[in-house]
């Protein structure tokens, strides 16, 4: 079992390689439509704030705020997710190795924790591929 400091080590390592990716993308930042580099980079923002906010209601604290992600370029929707990033970082930081097994709704802080370095991970693949 990887401890909290590891998960968020991890999260903050699969941002930054989605982040890479979303900026790689920038040429075809506008194709595929709804499979497209903008569709994943939005997706991944929206599960990005749930998981954040789910987090925070595991550990009692304030949700992110949610809006439309992302718009514009590659650019700026690399540099929104890295401004979201940060404000769950913010509530990732509040788990100890004690709160993991905590749960809300049937799903466990690591859980959330594990489910979300995954999707970084997975949403970043999608982008390279």
């Amino acid at each position: 079992m990887a401890s909290a400091r590891e998960l968020r080590e991890t999260i903050a390592k699969n941002r930054q390689a989605l982040v890479e990716a979303v900026e790689a993308a920038g040429g075809n930042w506008d194709a595929g439509g709804d499979t497209g580099a903008r569709a994943v980079a939005a997706g991944v923002m929206r599960a990005e704030a749930e998981r954040a906010s789910q987090a925070a209601a595991i550990l009692g604290g304030n949700p992110v705020a949610t809006q439309d992600w992302p718009r514009g370029t590659a650019a700026e929707a690399a540099e929104a997710i890295r401004q979201l990033g940060a404000e769950a970082d913010k509530r990732f930081s509040w788990a100890e190795d004690r709160d993991l097994g905590k749960a809300q709704g049937g799903v466990t802080l690591e859980q959330v924790l594990q489910a979300h370095a995954s999707a970084l991970t997975e949403a970043a693949a999608q982008l390279r591929g």
